[in-house]
């Protein structure tokens, strides 16, 4: 079983605005976060056997890469957060394309961001398994 996925995306993570769910087609950002499902969605191609319902603990690296290292600590946490949720199952009420890689962000145990010098805007989001959740963990 696949215990880890990487994903790449060209542009910039999107970034929350609070007055609005991601997956609401209004919100400013929804096309960058269905940019990023679709990522997702191609590398679960590229990794079948990947659970996207996950119930385990999970670790979620951000690396973002941008011709100069402009982003702002207070824009990494904006991105993780989207990131972070645009990538959880959506509400079945929820039309939104792509793919989710688990259940909910309160999955999420570690959190890794890194922000380099490159030639274009892209970003990366390394999603790992780390266990089972157990009952003792809440």
């Amino acid at each position: 079983m696949t215990r880890e996925i990487l994903l790449t995306v060209d542009g910039q993570p999107p970034l929350s605005d609070t007055s609005l769910q991601f997956y609401n087609p209004h919100h400013p950002q929804y096309s960058q976060v269905i940019r990023l499902r679709e990522a997702a969605a191609l590398a679960v191609a590229a990794a079948p056997d990947w659970d996207p319902h996950e119930k385990g603990w999970i670790a979620l690296a951000l690396t973002v890469v941008q011709p100069a290292r402009e982003f702002t600590m207070a824009e990494v946490a904006r991105a993780l957060g989207v990131v972070a949720d645009a990538l959880q199952a959506t509400p079945d009420d929820a039309d939104v394309p792509g793919c989710s890689l688990y259940r909910n962000p309160q999955q999420i145990r570690v959190v890794r961001y890194a922000v380099k010098e490159g030639d274009a805007p892209t970003y990366s989001v390394t999603v790992r398994v780390m266990g089972e959740r157990t009952s003792a963990d809440g």
